[in-house]
């Protein structure tokens, strides 16, 4: 359709819808679509949520300490831009690393 900052917004709430089944390697590349994209259209909020859904999800199929440099990245551009997420990622981020 053109609005490729809405291709980014749909790809990332897909990816979600994927991350919280069975499969969330399946939602990876979606992730990373998204950050292409939100990239593209300096969307930060958009290439923020990709990297963080990209970590949860790496996380879940047990990429571990790999996983965690998405949450790092995701945390900066919400923190760059005022984001209240911060905060989840934060909290998210800081379990991941004792676990």
């Amino acid at each position: 359709m053109g609005d490729r900052q809405g291709e980014a917004e749909i790809l990332n709430s897909l990816a979600g819808i994927l991350a919280g089944t069975a499969r969330p390697h399946e939602a990876l590349p979606l992730y990373r679509q998204a950050l292409r994209l939100a990239r593209e259209v300096r969307s930060f909020i958009y290439e923020a949520q990709a990297p963080e859904g990209a970590a949860r999800c790496e996380i879940r199929a047990g990429a571990g300490p790999a996983a965690l440099a998405g949450f790092r990245e995701a945390i900066a551009i919400y923190r760059r831009i005022g984001a209240p997420e911060e905060e989840a990622a934060r909290v998210y981020l800081a379990e991941a690393e004792t676990a």
